[in-house]
């Protein structure tokens, strides 16, 4: 897939112009700890220019600017693959990529070259939003705005950060914490004639950019969303009508997050609830499915700036209508979250 500068003028270009960006540094922080970043983009010699500033804020209480600033310079993106990872997967309402190198400018210390992607998408109401995809060094994912106003108000105080990390394989086994899988599955049971116990489920704990949607599922810090369910209301069901059929069993989209102030493993398991023992298996990234999917949200060096969500598309294959529950299993804590497949 590609996008080209074609025969258009400059302000009809979809990256052209300014967008806007709130960055906190800390999760849950308030304005002291966080910044308005602007960039402006230009067309210069059928290239793309750009420049990165920070703008004070002292009504807001933002700490002051450190002076640090960028230059981009690159090009339409012609061979721009959208791949599962990003946060806007499925890219449908990808309008424009620009890649280049920006190079920035930190006081008092050495120039830092940053290769990126800058992914305009259109929603069908014509909002815009800018990821800023950081690939080297970084990869993490960045949503900017038309204007400030419309930054504040998608990631409002006390922000969680609205920056993820996109994740490209699975944990492996030797790096996972074999403590977690020794423990048992304390799911409930559901007799003949009971009520499937449906979970219902949160808005506004994650970021709705990340994609998934609104609703998420899960106490924290690791939740899941349903991305079959069509349905307005709150509760974990979904229709396995329109979900692919592979093998005896439908393979259900189910992105997974973390928030970015947890580092550990992470462990997913499930079944169904009415006594027939009906597994659940879980796959990531493209992994071959299995009765078990392990996460984990590495700590530093490794682990993301602290505002940063960690994400893993992934896919849940569901052996038929039914209730099922999935337990989730932290450092410090377990869950169970109960679904109904119809």
């Amino acid at each position: 897939m590609g996008w080209s500068l074609q025969s258009a003028s400059p302000a009809e270009q979809a990256l052209f112009g300014e967008w806007n960006r709130l960055n906190t540094s800390y999760v849950g922080v308030n304005p002291p700890n966080s910044e308005h970043e602007v960039m402006r983009f230009r067309i210069e010699a059928n290239a793309w220019a750009g420049r990165y500033d920070k703008h004070p804020e002292p009504i807001l209480g933002f700490r002051p600017q450190d002076g640090t600033f960028g230059n981009f310079t690159g090009t339409v993106a012609t061979n721009f693959v959208c791949q599962p990872t990003f946060p806007f997967y499925p890219c449908q309402d990808v309008v424009q990529v620009v890649e280049g190198t920006t190079r920035y400018y930190p006081p008092g210390r050495p120039p830092l070259d940053v290769y990126q992607q800058h992914i305009v998408e259109r929603g069908a109401d014509g909002r815009e939003v800018m990821w800023q995809y950081w690939v080297s060094p970084g990869n993490f994912a960045c949503p900017w705005y038309r204007d400030f106003e419309e930054a504040l108000t998608a990631n409002p105080f006390p922000s969680h950060g609205d920056c993820i990390r996109p994740v490209t394989g699975p944990v492996v086994a030797q790096t996972f914490d074999r403590n977690i899988v020794a423990r048992p599955l304390t799911l409930p049971a559901v007799q003949p004639g009971d009520s499937c116990p449906i979970t219902t489920g949160k808005r506004g704990a994650v970021p709705h950019h990340i994609f998934g949607g609104e609703l998420w599922f899960g106490e924290g810090p690791v939740y899941f969303a349903l991305a079959w369910k069509s349905s307005a209301d709150d509760l974990a069901t979904f229709a396995l009508d329109p979900v692919p059929l592979e093998g005896s069993a439908h393979r259900a989209k189910t992105p997974w997050v973390a928030v970015p102030s947890y580092s550990g493993p992470i462990l997913i398991r499930g079944r169904a609830l009415d006594g027939s023992a009906r597994a659940l298996r879980f796959s990531a990234t493209e992994a071959a499915p299995k009765d078990r999917l392990e996460l984990a949200a590495l700590a530093a060096p490794h682990a993301p700036a602290s505002s940063l969500w960690w994400f893993w598309p992934s896919s849940m294959w569901v052996p038929g209508p039914g209730c099922y529950g999935v337990q989730i299993d932290t450092s410090d804590a377990t869950e169970v979250v109960v679904f109904e497949a119809l």
